[in-house]
């Protein structure tokens, strides 16, 4: 597929590979439908039925964050094929994973959302219901160390549990689009979550 090349691409690359996660951000919006559309066609429609294409692409990210200074293209054409093949490549552990001894899919695919829901299960819950989770206050620091979109998207979609058509008119953002900037803010905490923890 022939990806056309943006004026930034170059400038905002090298910012993305010196750690601005700002810039990624941007590298990956330009062509997250691209994405999204590639994730569509490649989970299949037997893993379609057992995971979200979102949760394909939010772990995608997670990898794309970790490996961004080791990405070694030049073009936005190599860049999107490397994202792709993250996208594969996760889609295909997903599809081991749950039909691997016949296993039921988890409710959640990402440690994100594991973390996510045992930080919302504090307000009313045991301690001892928490699961993953030991410090649920190393989640509340980092979803407030979040870029401010990425933490409102997470508390209106994930907290609030607010409908995305209403949270999307708010923002100014097609539905759509807000369930990509969902994937990306999940994305974010995850990393920020595992930088906390070292």
């Amino acid at each position: 597929m022939t990806v056309p090349e943006h004026p930034a691409f170059a400038t905002e690359l090298r910012a993305a590979r010196a750690g601005d996660r700002a810039a990624l951000d941007r590298l990956l919006t330009r062509l997250e439908q691209r994405f999204r559309d590639d994730a569509e066609r490649r989970i299949g429609a037997a893993l379609r039925r057992r995971t979200r294409v979102s949760d394909v692409l939010q772990d995608a990210y997670v990898e794309a964050v970790r490996g961004i200074a080791r990405f070694e293209g030049t073009s936005e054409g190599e860049f999107f094929a490397w994202i792709t093949t993250i996208v594969e490549n996760v889609a295909r552990r997903q599809h081991r994973y749950l039909t691997a001894q016949k296993r039921k899919p988890p409710s959640r695919t990402t440690e994100l959302n594991a973390l996510t829901i045992a930080y919302l299960r504090t307000v009313s819950s045991p301690l001892s219901d928490l699961q993953q989770v030991e410090d649920v206050g190393l989640v509340y620091r980092a979803l407030c160390e979040l870029r401010d979109e990425h933490r409102e998207v997470i508390e209106e979609l994930v907290f609030a549990n607010r409908p995305v058509d209403e949270v999307a008119a708010e923002i100014g953002r097609t539905p759509a689009a807000t369930r990509m900037l969902l994937s990306r803010a999940r994305a974010a905490l995850t990393i920020r979550l595992e930088q906390l923890d070292r």
